[in-house]
């Protein structure tokens, strides 16, 4: 006697089983995602506060080495020339500029200054804020160098903005970190971030 074997096909996914499974997917997304951009907004808000500093400091290395303020953030990694404009209607001389000891920030591709701010985009001009008031040093009355970052998120401002304490009575738009530099905003959901660091006046 032979026995049949009965042929069966495989039996495929019930359209109630294939809308239970994008539902798990959905949920699992709802949770993992937001958490994720919290993450990475906050990576991208320490990095863009960590290279503010370093810019201030690069610039007050400038300003040792040469004795003037530049006016543009490329010299922070390429000599600049005799002749160049400085701050303050200056401009640098021959041997100021052979005293120049940088880079004091690297250089990165494409000759753009090596800043990891992901698509936020660093201006290259600094600007000279004179003082308002008396006093001609980093105290009260100063003089300041203005940084712009251009295309930063609003949620990324939020949390640079945590990142730097602010003394009783400042404006709700603007903080200042522990060593008295300050940032500010203009905009909104897509923010200029004006980074400001006190300096002597001319």
């Amino acid at each position: 006697m032979t026995r049949t074997r009965s042929l069966r096909r495989p039996r495929g996914l019930t359209l109630l089983e294939v809308v239970a499974g994008i539902i798990i997917v959905g949920a699992l997304a709802g949770v993992t995602i937001p958490t994720y951009l919290q993450h990475v907004r906050a990576a991208r808000a320490t990095a863009i506060a960590t290279q503010l500093r370093a810019l201030a400091r690069a610039t007050q290395r400038f300003h040792q080495d040469t004795g003037k303020w530049p006016t543009d953030v490329r010299h922070l990694h390429t000599r600049p020339v005799a002749g160049v404009s400085t701050q303050c209607s200056s401009t640098l001389s021959t041997n100021e500029s052979n005293l120049w000891n940088g880079p004091y920030l690297p250089l990165g591709t494409g000759g753009v200054t090596s800043i990891a701010l992901g698509d936020v985009e660093l201006s290259h001009s600094i600007s000279y804020s004179a003082p308002i008031g008396a006093g001609n040093d980093a105290e009260g009355g100063s003089a300041r160098l203005q940084f712009s970052l251009n295309r930063v998120d609003e949620n990324v401002w939020d949390r640079v903005e945590r990142m730097f304490d602010a003394p009783e009575g400042a404006a709700p738009t603007q903080e200042y970190d522990e060593a008295g530099g300050s940032i500010r905003r203009i905009g909104t959901d897509v923010v200029t971030l004006i980074f400001e660091m006190p300096i002597r006046a001319c």
